[in-house]
């Protein structure tokens, strides 16, 4: 085997987080109802994604993570994202992280239009004709949110998907990517 491949470093790094998120007590195994843009669900656990952006580590961890992903990813022009996009104080700490480490346009989709200027969801990069989305999100439970992001920037297609911790079995579209599943955190 070799320790050195960069799926190798990239388990290393993902192992390096679960521990970290036991460390800052992310993890609770009490039952917790999560809602979503496409309704509601009772989970026997609960991920505090948000607690963990206050680590530094943490934060830089999952950044790395989502850094190498979609580098990885690249190698097919076709698909290769032009810009990040994402919601809320839950993915836009990450997302802005790794959209500037990878020197990528950063979209921000708001819930509710604004009041002044335009009126529109979208704060940052407006996506124009010819550009390819990553959505970054902290969490996928019934795929809802992301969905509703996707909605904001279309006709401008989201390439790939990818959440910090993934509850769900849902499919986002042609390229998902989840750091943790809940089997590799209790």
């Amino acid at each position: 085997m070799n320790l050195y491949h960069p799926a190798n470093k990239l388990q290393d790094k993902k192992q390096e987080l679960v521990q970290l998120f036991r460390e800052l007590g992310v993890l609770h195994k009490e039952p917790q109802t999560a809602k979503s843009a496409d309704g509601i669900k009772v989970s026997p656990y609960y991920v505090d994604v948000k607690k963990a952006y206050g680590d530094p580590k943490a934060l830089r961890l999952i950044s790395e993570i989502f850094a190498k992903k979609i580098s990885s990813l690249n190698s097919d022009q076709s698909y290769k994202p032009t810009f990040v996009v994402s919601s809320g104080h839950n993915g836009v700490p990450i997302a802005s992280m790794v959209a500037a480490n990878l020197d990528l346009k950063f979209t921000m989709v708001r819930d509710r239009p604004k009041n002044h200027t335009d009126g529109g969801y979208l704060d940052g990069y407006i996506p124009v004709e010819g550009d390819k989305a990553v959505l970054i999100a902290d969490e996928l439970v019934l795929g809802g949110s992301a969905r509703k992001i996707a909605q904001a920037i279309n006709p401008v297609p989201v390439v790939h998907y990818l959440f910090v911790v993934s509850r769900s079995t849902a499919k986002m579209g042609i390229s998902q990517y989840s750091i943790l599943r809940p089997v590799e955190l209790f």
